[in-house]
C-alpha cells in the first residue's frame, strides 16, 4: 500500500503548518501572511495581491531578530518557454503570461545583532545596486 505513506506525509505537513500558526491568503486572494518558527517567534510577514506576494515583507531569524526587509511587486511580463511535444519530440516556442513576485525597491539584510550588512536595490526584479557593509 504505497498510498498510505504519501497520505501520512500530507497529513503531517498539514498539521505542522497549522501548529506553526501559518495564516495565508488563498490562491487568487488578497491578504496578509504571518509564518512562525517552531519556537513561536515570527519567521516572516507580508501581504498578497491576487494570491501573489506584493508590498512590504519582513523575514526574521529563529531568535526573532530581523533578517531581511523589502518589497515585492507583481511581474506581469510575458515569459518565453520551449514546449516539447512528448510524442513527436518537436520543440515549440510558447509565450506565456505568468504573474509572479519579484523584488522591487531597496532590500535590507541584517546580521543577528541588528547590524546592517547589505543594501540591495532592485527595479522590478532587476538588480541595480548592491552595497555591502562590513
Amino acid at each position: 500500500m504505497e498510498v498510505m505513506p504519501c497520505f501520512k506525509y500530507i497529513l503531517l505537513t498539514t498539521i505542522t503548518w497549522v501548529f506553526l500558526g501559518l495564516c495565508y491568503a488563498q490562491e487568487g486572494e488578497d491578504g496578509y501572511e504571518e509564518e512562525y518558527w517552531h519556537n513561536g517567534n515570527l519567521k516572516s510577514k507580508g501581504g498578497y495581491l491576487a494570491g501573489i506576494k506584493n508590498g512590504p515583507w519582513e523575514y526574521y531569524f529563529i531568535d526573532g531578530s530581523i533578517y531581511q526587509r523589502g518589497k515585492y511587486c507583481v511581474d506581469t511580463n510575458p515569459d518565453t518557454i520551449i514546449v516539447v511535444d512528448p510524442e513527436t519530440l518537436e520543440e515549440h516556442i510558447k509565450v506565456v503570461k505568468q504573474e509572479h513576485p519579484v523584488k522591487h525597491d531597496m532590500w535590507l539584510e541584517y546580521d543577528r545583532d541588528g547590524t546592517l550588512l547589505r543594501e540591495t536595490l532592485y527595479i522590478r526584479g532587476m538588480l541595480v545596486s548592491d552595497v555591502k557593509h562590513f
